[in-house]
């Protein structure tokens, strides 16, 4: 039997979610409003793009339950006014009790029986006087959860553009890497500058973890910095190389350093 196209992802206000749909249904397009249903907790976003999914992972995907007539503009405005006012009230607490707290963003569920604020903060914080003064000014109005994020997941959720002018990576992909190294900086040739190696969350930027496998192999095809080297018919010390241009910048004795593209580059014999 085979593949369809029925799955959808869905971006919300603070991740990015697989959805199935019902396959017989061909209106759902990019850009639309959806609702789904996830753990019997309804949400909504804006889907991004159309995939198909194996048969054997349909059952494992919340199911988009609407996109047809999705919640009015004014429901929407009302939910949006109420996240806002929940945040001010929380960094309000927060002063009040000296916690220190940055608050990020916050998701009321669609029926508004729930509403999750996200914050970060250098260490841990012992925030049970904070959510009791909030709960009682929000009584009836669901309840409240605080999760805390780390430097990348607040980047996720916000947003941004990074310094190749297109949408930051995890935002983009959906996905978090669970560790960036230094070691793939080095690998790549890349200056060890904070400037150019981190990204908006003020960690290794996440993209250098994509193609550092490419890297290593390339590498492999290279002669290792600092080992001699024949060039031009003259022998010197390899100081770099570059393998995206495939090429190879020799230093000779008397401290010139020239780039040789790779083919004329012999390892000497010593």
């Amino acid at each position: 039997m085979k593949d369809v196209l029925n799955k959808v992802k869905v971006r919300t206000k603070v991740e990015l979610v697989n959805c199935k749909i019902n396959p017989s249904d061909k209106t759902i397009k990019i850009g639309d409003k959806v609702i789904f249903e996830d753990n019997s907790e309804k949400k909504y976003g804006i889907v991004l793009s159309l995939q198909t999914l194996p048969r054997e992972e349909e059952n494992a995907l919340p199911i988009i339950v609407d996109f047809s007539s999705m919640h009015s503009q004014e429901e929407l405005k009302k939910i949006e006014d109420a996240e806002q006012e929940v945040l001010k009230v929380c960094r309000e607490k927060a002063e009040k009790h000296k916690l220190e707290m940055n608050f990020v963003k916050a998701e009321y569920s669609l029926d508004m029986a729930k509403i999750v604020v996200y914050f970060t903060a250098n260490k841990r914080v012992d925030f049970r006087e904070l959510v009791k003064d909030v709960n009682n000014l929000i009584k009836g109005r669901g309840r409240l959860e605080l999760w805390q994020i780390s430097s990348r997941e607040k980047a996720f959720i916000i947003g941004g553009s990074g310094v190749c002018g297109r949408e930051i990576c995890c935002r983009a992909t959906g996905k978090i890497p669970e560790t960036v190294s230094i070691r793939s900086v080095k690998d790549q040739g890349l200056e060890v500058n904070p400037l150019k190696i981190t990204g908006l969350c003020g960690k290794l930027m996440c993209c250098l973890t994509y193609e550092h496998v490419q890297y290593i192999e390339m590498a492999e095809n290279f002669p290792k910095e600092g080992i001699t080297v024949l060039a031009n018919g003259r022998k010197g010390i390899v100081k770099s190389n570059n393998f995206i241009k495939n090429t190879i910048t020799v230093e000779f004795e008397d401290s010139i350093a020239i780039e040789f593209k790779k083919e004329d580059v012999l390892v000497a014999n010593n």
